[in-house]
């Protein structure tokens, strides 16, 4: 199995959820939309790593409820300690970066400022989220031994990454704004 399933079978692990929810949380390691993760919930309820509770709504359809099984946190258990691999970085931004002096200053002024205000928000929602996470868990949050300790501190490391990117926008938008880019044909 590929990272994305362990990542999966990892907030499964401390929280049961519904794709949409597994969705969520899976934003400080792997971004996915809800729609991608269904058919590895199927695949993964198949292998009796999870299963499914059906919870009935009225006026809306059956909510599906994931949970892990003993034979997925064992199967989890195995993977975590398994050798370092190298972050995959896929980040379109970054190509157009590269080739920004095919571009006029005003348009890179543009990029770098839609992209930093995305980035403030994000900064926004996840400072919410690890005040509601220090209100929900007390002391015991950095507690390792804590089950909501992991999500605190990849928390922290996502708002910290969002914080360097932010002010990565800041310091490039510097270089249009100072000095005049020249353009080569």
């Amino acid at each position: 199995m590929e990272s994305f399933v362990y990542t999966i079978l990892a907030i499964l692990a401390r929280d049961s959820g519904s794709s949409f929810e597994i969705a969520k949380k899976m934003d400080l390691c792997w971004q996915t939309k809800h729609n991608q993760i269904y058919p590895i919930l199927v695949e993964l309820e198949e292998r009796d790593l999870i299963f499914c509770t059906t919870i009935p709504q009225s006026g809306k359809p059956d909510k599906k409820v994931f949970s892990i099984t003993e034979q997925g946190k064992e199967a989890l258990a195995k993977w975590v300690p398994n050798v370092f691999q190298e972050p995959i970085i896929r980040d379109g931004f970054l190509a157009k970066i590269y080739a920004q002096w095919l571009l006029d200053p005003d348009t890179m002024v543009q990029l770098l400022e839609e992209r930093m205000q995305f980035f403030q928000h994000k900064i926004g929602e996840h400072e919410s989220e690890i005040a509601q996470l220090e209100a929900d868990a007390g002391a015991s949050l950095k507690d390792p031994s804590s089950p909501h300790f992991g999500r605190y501190i990849l928390l922290m490391r996502k708002l910290q990454m969002e914080q360097d990117e932010s002010d990565w926008c800041a310091w490039a938008l510097a270089f249009y704004q100072k000095e005049p880019i020249i353009q080569y044909e």
